[in-house]
């Protein structure tokens, strides 16, 4: 689960290295795109995985896929609710 403080450190995150977009799969991952995995440290990967799935677990209709769930709701509207 997320918590409304998780979803806040996605977003400082998000801001902090200038991602434009974060993308969550089918299969519940997050890709920071244009983003290298080495500059994130564990815990802030941690924290931002648990910010996006809170949102996903708050909004998504039962059984829905992520990317069902991205596209239904927009991606301007997940990066509004995330950061």
């Amino acid at each position: 689960m997320l918590t409304p403080d998780n979803l806040e450190s996605l977003a400082r995150v998000a801001r902090k290295y200038q991602i434009p977009i974060i993308k969550i799969t089918s299969g519940q991952r997050f890709a920071l795109v244009g983003m290298k995995k080495e500059d994130l440290s564990k815990d802030e990967v941690i924290d931002l995985t648990k910010r996006c799935l809170q949102q996903y677990q708050e909004k998504a209709k039962k059984r829905e896929r992520m990317a069902r769930f991205v596209d239904r709701i927009g991606i301007e509207n997940l990066k509004e609710a995330l950061f």
